[in-house]
């Protein structure tokens, strides 16, 4: 029976795909000293499956050739353990090995001609739903936990949901009947297509009942042994809706969460866009905040994709692994390739290092710490399945990262949490919840909302929040037009002309406008218009409710010399603001500023949310930095005591591989007792001169060159 108590607190983890080559004369000793050194804590590595590390006696699994005689497996656990590394047995339930799937043709996933779903030529898909994953996995797990003293068993991979496809075989072809009432199976992906939709449905019960049997399959084999799976949170909307994952689901299910952020991007056939920079901060933030269990965030070691053997820059590395710690995960680093000993590129191993022995050098501080953040930015599972579907990331995600992008910028300090974990009395909390587009909301979501504001807090939403049912119904009116002092009319577009014409839009000032809502114009002064882009909602503004902002006519870009309008316009609303009756603000954005800033940076679009976040704050903003918008903060929080994390990110265009030091950084943390009387940089133990300012401890760091955390006490 393992002991448990390494759950209680955060890691610095690798884990290992273990080749069948790798097998051959693998250096353990050498390896798990190399690990020990660099301050890994756990290791994950491929146990069994299509590459099987040990000598089993089922049949069905698919012993590595380069294994002989060795027992790999026994080899791992042990001398990990010598080293005092938690060692996780890993299988992959996404293939199988093609003579395990000749074996039982009913393990396979079928394409809508029966035939078999061919990975490659010695590897089968597996049906998510066949006796493999359901049944014979328990074989497995049986021999593994009766084998091995391993500290947890990992279903890695493909081992939840439905990986993208139909399975068309006759057992997914019956459960579906039986779940719809006699339906077929959907022929192609058509959200148009009811029959689609509730196969979606289907298929994200299935998944949650794969991953419930998993679980129990390991805990009816040994009680306390620790369950985790491979998954990925809203930032990868693609995985999240071709398995289909629900995380905030999976994580009842699960005594350990594991979530990727390995794809950065896609240099294939198709180069895709890069994903977010800050997409490793993102995926800590939202999942430590979803869960206080442990939170593993894998990034890859290399080049992804497709570079496998080829390691991440030292900078983007170092740089994205600190955003993990900076933000409550656990790093987790996958390393294909070989031992260290034996990897072709050496040159990744420098940032891994210096990051792993940092944070485990300064547990006592970092592991077990808190946010310190006053805003929440509220994020909805159902919006992104329901309304977003595939076209997720551009409908919903961008809004996120727009919101993200601008509090990043202004060193803001937030929080991502899920709307229904959100609860009216977090006002006590927060001053602000951020609603990015948050279309679909049920009615208690609603309620719970509207309770915060009564309790005080202040709400900023934009386009169309609560326009939405969970059905992906369009409503009549905004669930919460009461809250947003505005009726829903119609959708439109700023830049509505002839759609052969090219076209620009407008917001339009009121440089007259002296109000208490005239802080949203601040940092305008010598403009009277703003960039306007993309859709927006027409509104009838409420008698309590004020046009802060509207839309102008919009006119032709070329040729200039008619480029001018040729109408007065309706002028919109482009924002409706009001004051609560329960004290906070709130501020609703009929357009979408947010995913504006996220494609386009003009900078009007941030300085517009962040105007809104600070006229919505009714206390002292609990940290002011000056530093430039390259460096990436957050405010952390342990026994009374403030931790500002510092990354510098300031190193070009992506893949960045240079960090160019940033100087004078002043940061401030809200400190009105007068308690704090030493600040410390925890890189190198010196003492930062510390004085008291208007209720804020004021440090000034010298010299930023890649990573810091500046400890107040």
């Amino acid at each position: 029976m393992p002991n448990n108590d390494w759950l209680k607190h955060r890691h610095n983890a690798i884990h290992m795909t273990i080749r069948d080559v790798d097998c051959d004369h693998f250096d353990v000793e050498d390896y798990m000293a190399r690990l020990h050194e660099m301050d890994v804590t756990v290791f994950s590595f491929f146990c069994g499956g299509y590459v099987t590390t040990y000598p089993s006696d089922l049949p069905e699994q698919r012993i590595s050739p380069w294994l002989g005689d060795d027992d790999l497996t026994h080899r791992l656990v042990d001398t990990a353990h010598r080293y005092g590394i938690k060692a996780l047995a890993m299988i992959d339930l996404g293939q199988l090995p093609k003579e395990a799937g000749d074996m039982h043709p009913d393990w396979c996933a079928r394409d809508e001609h029966g035939q078999k779903r061919i990975i490659e030529d010695r590897l089968y898909a597996t049906c998510p739903n066949s006796s493999f994953r359901l049944e014979f996995t328990r074989e497995m797990v049986r021999e593994i936990v009766q084998r091995y003293d391993v500290d947890a068993i990992k279903f890695g991979g493909a081992s939840y949901g439905f990986g993208g496809t139909v399975c068309h075989c006759d057992r997914c072809r019956e459960q579906y009947a039986a779940y719809s009432h006699g339906k077929s199976l959907p022929q192609k992906r058509d959200w148009s297509d009811p029959n689609w939709v509730e196969y979606f449905h289907w298929q994200n019960a299935k998944t949650l009942e794969t991953v419930r049997k998993l679980s129990d399959f390991v805990k009816e084999l040994s009680p306390n042994m620790p369950v985790l799976g491979n998954a990925t949170a809203f930032g990868d909307p693609h995985w999240t809706m071709s398995s289909p994952l629900d995380m905030e689901r999976i994580i009842d299910l699960q005594d350990i969460l594991q979530v990727e952020v390995q794809e950065r991007h896609k240099a294939e056939s198709h180069p895709t866009p890069w994903q977010s920079p800050t997409f490793a901060a993102e995926t800590a933030n939202f999942m430590s905040h979803a869960t206080d269990k442990p939170v593993f965030v894998v990034a890859s070691y290399f080049l992804a994709w497709p570079w496998r053997r080829i390691a991440m820059p030292y900078a983007e590395q170092k740089a994205y692994l600190a955003q993990i710690v900076a933000n409550g995960g656990s790093p987790m680093v996958n390393l294909s390739g070989g031992p260290m000993k034996v990897h072709e590129d050496q040159r990744g191993f420098r940032a891994i290092s210096e990051i792993y022995q940092f944070s485990y050098a300064h547990r006592e501080y970092l592991w077990g710490d808190h946010s310190a953040a006053r805003i929440a930015l509220l994020y909805s599972q159902d919006t992104l399945t329901e309304y977003g579907r595939d076209d997720a990331m551009e409908r919903y995600v961008e809004h996120i990262r727009g919101m993200e992008l601008a509090m990043n910028e202004a060193h803001i300090p937030y929080d991502i949490l899920s709307v229904r974990q959100f609860r009216s009395d977090m006002a006590q909390q927060y001053d602000v919840i951020l609603l990015a587009n948050m279309a679909v909301l049920t009615d208690e979501q609603a309620e719970q909302i509207r309770g915060f504001a009564d309790l005080g807090g202040s709400v900023i939403a934009t386009y169309e929040t609560s326009l939405y049912r969970s059905d992906a119904s369009i409503r009549d009116n905004f669930l919460l037009h009461d809250l947003f002092g505005a009726d829903y009319l119609a959708h439109d577009r700023v830049d509505r002309l002839d759609p052969q014409v090219t076209a620009m839009a407008y917001q339009e000032l009121d440089t007259a406008n002296q109000d208490i809502f005239a802080p949203l114009n601040a940092h305008f002064e010598g403009t009277s218009l703003l960039p306007a882009y993309g859709r927006y909602l027409r509104t009838k503004v409420h008698i309590n409710s004020c046009k802060a902002l509207t839309y102008g006519p919009a006119m032709q870009v070329f040729p200039e010399g008619f480029a001018y309008p040729l109408s007065e316009g309706r002028h919109d609303a482009s924002i409706v603001a009001r004051k609560h009756p329960g004290g906070g603000s709130i501020i609703y954005f009929t357009g979408e500023p947010d995913r504006a800033y996220w494609l386009t940076r003009a900078l009007d679009f941030r300085q517009q949310l962040l105007n809104a976040i600070a006229f919505c704050e009714h206390r002292s903003r609990p940290l002011l930095m000056d530093a430039p918008k390259t460096v990436l903060a957050t405010l952390r929080e342990k026994d009374g005591h403030h931790m500002v994390h510092l990354i510098n990110s300031t190193g070009g265009d992506r893949y960045f591989d240079t960090f160019i030091p940033v100087f004078s950084i002043n940061m401030q943390v809200f400190d009105p007792d007068a308690v704090y009387f030493k600040a410390t940089c925890l890189s190198d133990g010196r003492k930062l001169e510390l004085t008291h300012n208007n209720g804020y401890a004021q440090v000034t760091l010298d010299k930023l060159t890649d990573y810091e955390v500046i400890r107040f006490e």
